[in-house]
């Protein structure tokens, strides 16, 4: 009988390819998780930054029309002859105070802009009828 060599395979080699594969896919992992999680911290400012700007809009749009600071107010029912935008666990509320401290709840919305541009319609429509009322009392 021959007897034949076997050449042994250099096993170490193979090892050490698989810890780099093994090392790359855990570097791959991670630069993925935290590009994940930027991408959520951008995403979740940037839907903070919205809801600021609706409030934001509407004080100065409010403001522009000549509404007097003192005849609305926001998350704060604690003013008498006033008109508040007041979250309310998951929904707004336009609520007005009357001189008496009774709250009256004008509207519910759910989304925060459309409580705002109805707040900003309800104010301009008042101001509209203060204008009509001016009106006719010169008229007379």
């Amino acid at each position: 009988m021959s007897s034949t060599k076997v050449e042994p395979c250099n096993i170490s080699v193979v090892v050490e390819r698989m810890y780099l594969r093994i090392d790359s896919l855990s570097l791959a992992l991670w630069f993925n998780y935290f590009i994940a999680l930027a991408i959520f911290i951008c995403l979740w400012r940037k839907d903070y930054k919205l809801t600021l700007s609706n409030i934001d809009r509407l004080k100065k749009t409010l403001q522009n029309l000549g509404v007097a600071n003192s005849a609305f107010y926001i998350d704060d029912i604690c003013h008498a002859d006033s008109t508040v935008l007041f979250k309310s666990g998951n929904e707004y509320q336009i609520i007005y105070v009357d001189d008496r401290g009774v709250q009256k709840v004008i509207a519910s919305f759910f989304e925060e802009k459309q409580a705002c541009d109805f707040l900003l319609e309800y104010f301009k429509k008042s101001a509209s009828e203060q204008v009509r009322k001016t009106i006719y009392l010169n008229s007379n």
